[in-house]
């Protein structure tokens, strides 16, 4: 995983997710993942909330019908960083798992508290964006600035989630939108990277270059 040279790959496995039924494939990834290290993490705890993900419905639009396969490879990023720096945390698998249920009206920050705990409350509500505040300048830096008040795990959150969206952002055929997101990604995640993944920093680099390059890309799959 993270090879410079297998960025082409890495990209087209992600649009796969999303344009093609790759949910199952993802699920039994995941799962032999969590088996792995399912002595290091409250494993039954992990596995309700893959089963509560997994029932959710994200509509019927083409970039949604598959859409849980986002929370799915964002899971599977904080595992490989989990098991590379000997650092397991199962609230934050969990929080993976979840983290956009407060942006889909899935569940309250207060719901996510009774449910999961006030780690993954907090930390899911300090991750989830006010779209339309994220298009004013301090108002982003802002956001940035609480994420950048969360633990590790909440930061890698983050940096994760970005991280498999990068990959899809080519399907956006909008230049300044590609543009202004990655832009975003540079100026506010990449340090994340450089404080709590630094093996990570130069494939995430070349991927960022690669992505600009690449343009609007959709594949003929």
């Amino acid at each position: 995983m993270y090879k410079i040279e297998e960025i082409e790959n890495d990209r087209d496995q992600k649009l796969k997710t999303l344009l093609l039924d790759h949910v199952d494939q993802e699920v039994e990834f995941l799962k032999n993942e969590l088996m792995a290290i399912k002595d290091k993490i409250q494993i039954n705890t992990v596995l309700e909330a893959l089963k509560f993900t997994l029932a959710q419905d994200y509509g019927s639009h083409e970039l949604a019908r598959y859409y849980v396969t986002h929370p799915l490879r964002v899971t599977r990023f904080l595992i490989n960083w989990m098991v590379r720096y000997n650092k397991f945390n199962t609230e934050a698998v969990v929080a993976s798992l979840i983290h956009n249920v407060i942006e889909k009206q899935v569940l309250t920050d207060l719901q996510i508290e009774t449910q999961y705990g006030a780690w993954c409350s907090h930390t899911i509500l300090v991750l989830t964006q006010d779209r339309v505040a994220m298009k004013d300048n301090l108002k982003r830096a802002h956001y940035y600035e609480n994420i950048y008040s969360l633990d590790a795990f909440g930061q890698l959150l983050k940096f994760f989630d970005k991280l498999d969206n990068l990959y899809a952002i080519c399907l956006n055929s909008d230049f300044n939108v590609r543009k202004s997101y990655i832009d975003e990604i540079v100026q506010y995640v990449r340090p994340i990277a450089i404080t709590y993944d630094p093996q990570i920093v130069a494939y995430f680099d070349e991927l960022i270059i690669s992505t600009r390059n690449k343009g609007y890309y959709r594949p003929s799959f």
